[in-house]
């Protein structure tokens, strides 16, 4: 068991080393990782995870980007990853946290990356900001009332009414 236990705190001990600068923004998680490379890019990237809306994870956001975060930082880019709180709130967590990241690089090209719902609170958030530049989708579902063909499309629907709560203007008989 205590062989176990050291090996499992490797990898903690690498994502705290890979998370230099994190700071708590309100209720919410927001890590800042540098660039590794002797010439950085101009650019910064905004993480968010996915998970069913499912928030509060604090520093554990770093754990589940972990390898997203280590290669875009290898490749020269500023990283910000967002650990929102769950269901309502998560939307302007990311909405504060793109606030954020926007007065801090007042000139830099921003571009968010997320995965499933994580992706589907970044094209919500990109539309309703200006300093988004792109937005990178992975698995993410783009229309929560009509999930379409997707595998589980009924339990993405189940996990977005549990986070957001019923939407009175959901297509009814359709």
């Amino acid at each position: 068991m205590r062989r176990l236990l050291s090996l499992l705190s490797l990898p903690i001990a690498l994502i705290a080393a890979a998370a230099p600068s994190a700071a708590a923004a309100g209720d919410y998680y927001l890590s800042h990782h540098e660039p590794r490379s002797a010439k950085p890019k101009g650019s910064v990237l905004v993480l968010i995870h996915g998970g069913g809306w499912r928030g509060d994870l604090r520093s554990f956001a770093d754990s589940l980007m972990y390898s997203y975060i280590d290669d875009l930082t290898r490749w020269g880019h500023r990283v910000y990853n967002v650990g929102y709180r769950s269901g309502g709130a998560s939307l302007p967590d990311v909405r504060d946290a793109i606030d954020r990241v926007s007065r801090t690089h007042r000139k830099a090209p921003i571009c968010l990356a997320g995965e499933s719902a994580g992706a589907h609170l970044a094209l919500v958030a990109a539309k309703r900001s200006k300093r988004i530049k792109c937005v990178v989708d992975i698995a993410g579902p783009p229309d929560l009332l009509d999930p379409g063909p997707r595998p589980n499309a009924s339990r993405l629907t189940e996990l977005a009414a549990s986070a957001f709560g019923a939407n009175r203007h959901a297509r009814r008989g359709e």
